[in-house]
Formats: structure tokens, sequence, C-alpha cells
């Protein structure tokens, strides 16, 4: 009998005490392994392109295929005169970018310890969860995606983490892409964030693409708190995306905030606008404070409500939550901030 009821009294443990208790996961299986692909790509002669481009497909035959069709946009197999002379110009206009980067990014020892400590807790809450993740590295157009997953793991494209102050992020062509709202966070520490919110994705699939604004708001506030497990170390203002400034001004106005929502908002509604305000990235949310409030207002709110959760039923686990209605979860939080 006791033997059977020590895991339920170490389950009430880790997920009591309002979830802040952080489980030791060193002995947790997991490994993260680099692949360099950046290196290898830029490493080919121009001059001797097709016999480089084959040794780079024999060193990443996997990612290969990926980049060239997903990033660049052109067919792996194809050798016609427009292919190589794309090909030429991406070497071209990108090689200073790459040579750059390779002085902040020569080493990412730091963001694998990172990226693998946020997988050992995502096993440790989900053990089905495949223990093995490839990291690669590459450098692509700028448009292209800073983390992506991968059949393999997880590529990083290191063009969208040159540093906030970066020249081309601050060009009239770069805060068209990006505006600094967004271009703020193209910086080292948003790597290991980044890769863990794809793995929170991964894992829990069920995300806010449908439903009422207040159905989403639970939905991604339910995978900013999975988040929040995964990297227990990591600041809350990274992990939001918003500024130090921001962070504290959702805390100091909670309880206005929530009676904003209440006594405005239709949180019913599925309207464009309405879940692009709360939603969306942008450089505040329109209706509040434009100096103080974040953009993206709604994935706080959302955690929070989650939080709130969590706290009156505090031996439901992870893995119970994902699958947990956002109306139930709404209904018996009872959130109200003071």
């Amino acid at each position: 009998m006791i033997n059977r009821l020590f895991p339920l009294l170490f389950l009430a443990a880790l997920y009591g005490c309002g979830n802040n208790t952080i489980p030791d996961v060193s002995k947790v299986d997991a490994k993260v392994e680099v692949e360099r692909f950046d290196r290898s790509f830029f490493a080919v002669d121009p001059n001797r392109l097709d016999e480089g481009l084959t040794q780079v497909r024999q060193e990443h035959p996997t990612f290969y295929v990926d980049f060239m069709q997903h990033v660049l946009g052109l067919p792996a197999d194809d050798t016609s005169s427009d292919s190589r002379n794309n090909l030429l110009f991406f070497f071209e206009g990108y090689r200073p970018l790459y040579d750059t980067l390779m002085r902040t990014y020569d080493a990412v020892d730091d963001i694998q310890r990172s990226v693998k400590e946020g997988l050992q807790f995502a096993r440790y809450y989900f053990p089905a969860y495949p223990a093995n993740k490839k990291l690669i590295f590459f450098v692509g157009p700028f448009d292209s995606p800073g983390t992506a997953l991968t059949r393999e793991g997880i590529a990083v494209g290191l063009h969208q983490y040159a540093g906030k102050d970066f020249s081309f992020y601050l060009s009239p062509q770069g805060m068209e892409l990006f505006p600094t709202y967004i271009s703020r966070r193209f910086d080292r520490p948003y790597i290991a964030v980044n890769c863990l919110k794809l793995i929170v994705q991964d894992i829990a699939p069920d995300t806010a693409r449908f439903g009422s604004l207040i159905d989403r708001m639970i939905r991604r506030g339910r995978e900013a708190w999975l988040l929040d497990r995964f990297l227990p170390h990591t600041a809350d203002s990274l992990k939001m995306g918003y500024t130090a400034d921001q962070l504290k001004w959702c805390e100091k106005n909670e309880s206005m905030i929530w009676s904003y929502f209440l006594k405005n908002i239709d949180l019913q509604s599925n309207d464009p606008e309405l879940l692009q305000n709360f939603l969306g990235e942008g450089p505040f949310t329109v209706g509040l404070d434009q100096e103080r409030s974040p953009g993206n207002l709604g994935t706080w709110v959302g955690r929070q409500i989650v939080r709130a959760y969590m706290e009156k039923f505090p031996n439901t686990t992870p893995e119970a939550l994902i699958w947990t209605a956002p109306q139930k979860i709404l209904e018996k939080a009872g959130y109200k901030p003071r």
C-alpha cells in the first residue's frame, strides 16, 4: 500500500504549491546534436558549385532538400542555369552576413545546453516525447524562418538573430519586413525560447487558430504555461516577448486589464480585427496604454487564467491540462485578479 501511495504523494507535491516546484531533470535522458549546415554551405567554392553542393548534400542529406526547397525556393535537383544563377546570387549577397554572424555564432554550446535542458523538462512532463533532436543552424534570406520544426529536429535561421541593432533590421527595407517591436527580439537569448515554443506546439498541437477570442486566449495561455514549465529559469519577459517595462505594466494593472476585457470586449467574438489586436504582434494594444501596453496581450491574460486554474487544481498534470476544454478552464479558474 505504501509503495502504491508514494507516486501519488509525489505528484501531489510536484503539482502543488502553486506549481512552483522545479523538478531536477539532470538525469532525464535527452540528446541535442548540433548540425552546422551554415558552415558547410558557405564553405562551397562558387567556382566549383556542383562539386561543392554535392558534398553539402552528402553531409546534410535531409536538411539540404529542406533548405533548397523551403528556404531558397529552388528544386533540390535543378541544375539549370537559372537555378545556378539564383544560387550564385544568394552566395554573393549573403556571404557578408554569414561572415558577420560567425563572429557571434562560431560557438553555440550555450544554446545547445539551453535547448537540451528545455527538452529534458519536456520529457519529464511528457515521457513519450522523442528524446533526440538535431539543432540545425543555417543562414537564409531575411524573410525565411528564424526557427522551424524539421523532420530531424529544429532549424535555426541565424539571419534572424544578428542582434537587435543589426544594420539591416534598422534599414527601411528591414523595417518593412520586421518592425522594431519584432526585430528587438532578434537576439541570441531568444533562440532557445523560440526552439522550446516549437516543442510546446509539437506536444500540444491544439493551438489557438480557431474559436472565439477567449477560447484562443486560453489556448495560447496554455502554451505559455507549458513554456514556463520547460524554461523555468528563463526570464518572463523573454518567454512572453515583452519588454521588462511592458511586463511590469501587465503585472501592475492585471485587475484593470481583465476588467477592460469584461466591460468592453465581446470575448465570444471571432472578429479578425479583434483577434489581431489582442493576439497578434503589435507595438501596443489598441484601447489601452499606447506607451506601456504590449501587443499580444491576450496570451498573457490567457496564461494568468491557466495559472489560476492550476492553483485551484494543483494535481492536474500538464498532459491532462492540454486536453482540458478552454471553456472549462475559464469557468473553473474563477479568475478575479486584484
